[in-house]
């Protein structure tokens, strides 16, 4: 979620009577300035505009380049909004996600009357 959905989820906890961070930690992306401005403060990443566009357009300037993936570093802001981790005396294993359900096959059309 960015910054302004994040606000929405600090009201809707403040509804629910939930405290963030003892209760809910919200972390979001944009990091502007609202991030620094709700209390309490907001754990944010950035969005390095600036850098995804150089790469964009280098990409389209170099036609040898293959397809691929690039990753770009979004620095993270970290303010009030995240609770420490748990301590826990054993660890226990992290439950694993379902695995996600075949794709559906596409519907046929209907011919028009």
């Amino acid at each position: 979620m960015n910054d302004r959905i994040a606000l929405g989820a600090y009201q809707a906890a403040a509804e629910a009577r939930l405290s963030i961070p003892d209760d809910l930690s919200v972390i979001s992306f944009d990091d502007s300035d609202l991030a620094g401005w709700l209390r309490p403060g907001l754990t944010s990443a950035a969005i390095p505009h600036f850098e995804l566009g150089r790469r964009a357009v280098e990409r389209l300037l170099e036609p040898s380049l293959s397809p691929g993936i690039e990753r770009v570093l979004m620095p993270l802001s970290e303010r009030e909004s995240v609770a420490p981790a748990p301590i826990s005396r054993t660890a226990r294993p992290r439950a694993r996600a379902a695995p996600a359900p075949p794709p559906r096959p596409p519907r046929p059309r209907r011919s028009p009357r």
